[in-house]
């Protein structure tokens, strides 16, 4: 629960600095978002290897692990949508 409470807060990061580019499209705004992105990826690969040790070590159940791979890749995905939609935004602004 820790984990995809932490993964979780950084995705509702991301998003907030992604529709911070709508009204400030600054180039640092688009490397924390890039950044942020980066981080999001290396937490879902840690949860991810966290969550098979569990599973090996019989600490959680394999049907509820189901789940939690299927929520940190969501929440993965969704940091990369935001961070694919800031940087659209910021290339459609350079052709305005």
């Amino acid at each position: 629960m820790e984990e995809l409470a932490t993964l979780g807060s950084a995705v509702i990061e991301m998003l907030s600095l992604t529709m911070e580019v709508f009204t400030n499209n600054s180039d640092d705004l688009i490397q924390r978002i890039n950044k942020k992105e980066e981080e999001i990826s290396s937490l879902y690969k840690l949860y991810t290897k966290s969550h098979i040790k569990r599973l090996k070590n019989d600490k959680c159940d394999p049907r509820g692990g189901v789940a939690f791979i299927s929520m940190v890749k969501d929440l993965e995905r969704c940091a990369d949508h935001a961070n694919g939609i800031a940087n659209y935004f910021l290339d459609m602004e350079s052709y305005a």
